[in-house]
C-alpha cells in the first residue's frame, strides 16, 4: 500500500488585488483536488489558505503514488492470428506493439470468439512525476482579474510572483511554474518579518508563519481583525 502525507503548495507574489484573493485559492485548491482525482490519486482533507501575499493549499493524506493498473489489450481474432501454423503479419505487430513475443500473447474469450491479447500490470506514476505537470496546468487558468507582466519576461500573473513551496511531507517536490523553481523557502510579514523561513513540512510552515506575523487560517485572521476593532 502507497504511504500517505501531507503535501503543502505555497505561491507566493506581490500583494494582490483583495477582491480576488479567496477566489484564487480556491480555484488552486479546487484544481489540484480535480487533477489528482483524474489522476486517481488517493487523498483527504482539502483547504485553501490565502493571504495578500501567498496561495496556500494542503492536502492531507494524499497517497504517493497512484494505484498500478492492470492493462489489457486485443489483438487479432486467434482463427486470423496464424496461417499454416506460423503466426501472421497481423498478430506480429500487434505483438511487437506490446514489447512482446508472439508467444507471450494470451487468449481472450468473448461472446464473439476468442481474440489473442496481452495482459500486464502498469504501476502507477508517483506523485513527483504526476505533480508538475499538474501544477503548471492548474496556475495556467487561475480566475486572475488581470495580468501584468515584470522585468524582461514574458511571464503574466496578477502580481510579480517570488517563490515557489512545493513539500510532500518534508520531501520538496521538484516543479516550475511562472518562472519560479519550487523549494522549500517562504517568507513572513513584509515589514515586520523580512527575512527569508526554511520550512520543513506544513506543521513547520504553519508554525513559522505565525511567528513570523502572518495569520494563515482566514477564519482565525476574521476574528481578530473583529476582536481588535471592538477594543
Amino acid at each position: 500500500m502507497a504511504s500517505v502525507n501531507t503535501l503543502l503548495i505555497e505561491l507566493g507574489c506581490e500583494e494582490l488585488p483583495p477582491g480576488a484573493i479567496d477566489a484564487l485559492a480556491d480555484s488552486l485548491a479546487n484544481g489540484l483536488a480535480d487533477g489528482l482525482r483524474d489522476a486517481e490519486v488517493a487523498f483527504g482533507q482539502v483547504r485553501a489558505y490565502a493571504t495578500p501575499r501567498r496561495l496556500a493549499v494542503m492536502i492531507e493524506s494524499l497517497a504517493e503514488r497512484q494505484p498500478d493498473r492492470e492493462i489489457e489489450k486485443r489483438g487479432p481474432a486467434k482463427a486470423a492470428a496464424f496461417k499454416d501454423g506460423e503466426p501472421t503479419r497481423a498478430v506480429q505487430g500487434f505483438a511487437r506493439s506490446c514489447g512482446v513475443e508472439v508467444s507471450d500473447l494470451i487468449e481472450l474469450e468473448t461472446d464473439k470468439g476468442t481474440w489473442l491479447g496481452y495482459r500486464h500490470t502498469q504501476p502507477g506514476e508517483h506523485l513527483s512525476a504526476l505533480l508538475p505537470t499538474m501544477l503548471e496546468q492548474v496556475v495556467a487558468p487561475l480566475p486572475v482579474p488581470k495580468n501584468m507582466r515584470w522585468g524582461a519576461s514574458r511571464i503574466e500573473f496578477s502580481r510579480p510572483v517570488h517563490w515557489l513551496v512545493a513539500l510532500y511531507g518534508s520531501e520538496v517536490i521538484e516543479a516550475s511554474v511562472l518562472g519560479l523553481d519550487s523549494g522549500r523557502t517562504t517568507f513572513g510579514h513584509r515589514f515586520h518579518a523580512p527575512d527569508a523561513i526554511t520550512v520543513r513540512s506544513f506543521e513547520d510552515y504553519a508554525e513559522k508563519l505565525e511567528a513570523a506575523k502572518v495569520v494563515l487560517d482566514p477564519d482565525r485572521r476574521k476574528r481578530i481583525i473583529l476582536d481588535d476593532a471592538r477594543n
